[in-house]
């Protein structure tokens, strides 16, 4: 729990530019005209035009075609590679092509000048499987939907099902496909009704995943759940990846960043026995909703016996002191600033002060 605090605390503060490695599926279903489960026959590796540059042919087999009109049911398909050169270069290691006939899938594909482009799940990988969306046994008959969206959302958590309680070591993955990335936002209501099926499973793992999903998709009624079922939540294996969710994602996000329906269910959150990491969870998401009304729940975090959430509730109100109430006091208990504190319970007693004697002129009283 240590360790996912100290997360928590980095998520909050510092701007993430690391590449989300799986694309989102809006992003896909933008790229791409052609959504079919497919089998791989022929593979062909041939040189690009500039070493260490390489083309992936594929010839694919397609077994149910999900939106777009080939006039084949056996397609080629062509992926243009970019790969590291000796130990270093641009690009990335290319796919490794051994094991790969055969293997069955939901792939996306562009219309090129000859045949099809791959579109990949995965803008870096060296696997097969980071070209196309898994398709367990048994899911060849998942129903169709109105738009690809929703049937490769419909295709993920159908995927998601058939994991059982043990870690996965895709959880990430699985969660960006959901999206969103700076390039594409999903239909929120396209993803909160294709992982309905997660959030009313009496699986712990999967109904703490259709939460996570949920929560970045900024659900409001998945935040109040999350208050509803604390006391079970708690002990669940993914109890640190609902946290995360809630108060940590986006990462790098800003004040306006999340929903102000938020602030009724972290109230109750806050106002319960205090569970470890919680409160550190509750102030960044507070931190993210960045209005107004979140004056007193941040304040109340000044309270809490967690150093890690008490300093997140710090940096926030030092962070949107009003100008009119600015003074070199307020400036030196900014964190980080020449001459500040040196320890945790001197800010808080310093902001402890400046909330009590400034509620009245930020519009609260103090029963609020």
């Amino acid at each position: 729990m240590r360790a996912a605090l100290t997360l928590l605390a980095l998520a909050a503060w510092v701007p993430q530019v690391r590449a989300q490695i799986t694309v989102p599926i809006a992003e896909l279903t933008r790229d791409a005209n052609l959504v079919a489960i497919a089998t791989v026959g022929r593979v062909t590796e041939t040189p690009g035009t500039a070493t260490p540059d390489r083309n992936l042919t594929v010839q694919l087999r397609l077994i149910r075609v999900i939106s777009g009109q080939p006039s084949s049911m056996i397609v080629v398909a062509t992926l243009a590679e970019k790969c590291y050169s000796g130990g270093g270069g641009p690009g990335h290691t290319c796919v490794v092509t051994s094991g790969m006939e055969g293997m069955t899938g939901l792939w996306l594909l562009k219309t090129a000048e000859s045949g099809y482009r791959i579109v990949p799940i995965e803008r870096l990988t060296y696997k097969p499987e980071g070209l196309f969306l898994p398709v367990p046994p048994g899911l060849n008959d998942a129903a169709q939907g109105a738009d690809p969206d929703s049937v490769l959302l419909g295709y993920a958590v159908r995927w998601i099902q058939s994991f059982d309680e043990r870690p996965t070591g895709k959880d990430e993955a699985i969660y960006a496909a959901f999206g969103p990335d700076g390039q594409a936002r999903p239909n929120r209501e396209h993803v909160l009704a294709a992982i309905a099926p997660l959030l009313a499973s009496s699986s712990p793992g999967q109904h703490a995943m259709g939460l996570v999903i949920a929560l970045r998709a900024e659900s409001a009624d998945a935040m109040a759940q999350v208050a509803d079922e604390i006391s079970t939540l708690r002990s669940n294996p993914r109890f640190d990846e609902i946290m995360f969710a809630i108060g940590a994602y986006p990462t790098g996000g800003v004040a306006g960043s999340k929903s102000p329906q938020w602030i009724a269910p972290i109230a109750r959150l806050l106002a319960m026995p205090e569970i470890p990491g919680m409160d550190a969870s509750l102030a960044g998401a507070l931190y993210r909703i960045g209005t107004p009304e979140t004056w007193p729940p941040i304040a109340a975090v000044l309270d809490s016996k967690d150093p890690t959430a008490q300093m997140i509730a710090v940096r926030t109100i030092a962070m949107r002191v009003p100008a009119a109430m600015a003074t070199a006091e307020t400036h030196r208990f900014y964190p980080g600033m020449p001459g500040s504190p040196g320890s945790t319970a001197e800010y808080v007693e310093f902001w402890k002060g400046w909330w009590t004697r400034n509620r009245a002129g930020l519009g609260f009283t103090a029963a609020q």
